[in-house]
């Protein structure tokens, strides 16, 4: 039986555009609604795994009446809803982090900071709309970010179109890999986070904490962050629209997000008890 499920946020739990309103990428659909409540109804815990920070993703928890600590900032941080703590956190130190702004200053990128759940930005590349649309999270438009960087940063991340997001990628990886952990996050988004930080780090020590074993544990998610919570989790799972490396490490393949995959999930290994039961042995 499996007692705690953790879904991927952003093209796992809800379908991205790129031109939604403010708030709109956060909304699930009725019929995952309907799932999620009835699963928590029989005692089976579920949690959000995400990239981005606390502030976005509470009105999501809350719709969805989850009362577990949550995973955000690629594992950075596990933050306990019922008492509006930080469990766990983990950060770049902050000469690193004066390293990679330093260096990648000639390529003009389009580059933010995470700093104590507020967003530092050297140069806009997008629309205004654009950062309030995807990060959910008080921004600055600075002058100089090293000078904004007064301490440990949560992560980096890096904006751009798809090919721009693969070179900045390689680049990163070849100048910073020893040090940083390079994750290709979105086709929009590249981001720089503490080694040994992971989505699958943070659950495992979740799961401890609640006394839950890794047999016990559903992992879904669709991108490169969630290889190590699929790879962990006693049961991994991949979206439909997820890249084919998660798909390689998966053990189930769910529907898109689209076709409400994530839906799918908890109606298949948990509402549907024989048929989660015939799977699984």
């Amino acid at each position: 039986m499996y007692r705690l499920i953790a879904f991927d946020v952003d093209g796992t739990l809800c379908a991205f555009s790129r031109d939604a309103e403010p708030g709109a990428s956060m909304r699930v659909s009725p019929r995952f609604l309907a799932a999620a409540a009835q699963v928590q109804a029989r005692g089976v815990a579920i949690t959000l795994a995400t990239g981005r920070g606390v502030t976005p993703i509470l009105p999501l928890a809350t719709a969805l009446g989850i009362n577990v600590p949550l995973i955000c900032y690629q594992g950075g941080w596990v933050y306990d809803l019922q008492t509006a703590t930080t469990l766990h956190r983990s950060t770049l130190p902050v000469g690193l982090a004066h390293q990679v702004v330093a260096w990648v200053q000639p390529f003009d990128w389009d580059i933010s900071v995470y700093q104590d759940g507020e967003i530092y930005l050297q140069r806009l590349h997008y629309p205004v709309e654009f950062y309030d649309r995807w990060f959910g999270l008080p921004w600055h438009h600075v002058s100089d970010l090293r000078q904004a960087i007064t301490h440990d940063p949560e992560k980096i991340v890096f904006t751009g179109e798809p090919a721009m997001c693969d070179t900045i990628h390689a680049k990163l990886n070849a100048q910073f890999g020893e040090h940083i952990q390079v994750l290709r996050t979105h086709e929009l988004f590249v981001e720089l986070v503490p080694h040994g930080t992971s989505k699958g780090g943070a659950l495992a020590w979740l799961a401890a904490q609640m006394g839950i074993r890794q047999e016990e544990v559903i992992a879904v998610g669709d991108s490169e962050n969630d290889l190590s919570m699929i790879r962990w989790a006693g049961m991994g799972i991949a979206m439909g629209n997820a890249t084919a490396q998660v798909k390689a490490a998966a053990r189930w393949q769910a529907p898109t997000v689209d076709d409400d995959g994530a839906a799918v999930v908890l109606e298949h290994f948990v509402l549907d008890a024989d048929s989660a039961t015939n799977f699984t042995n």
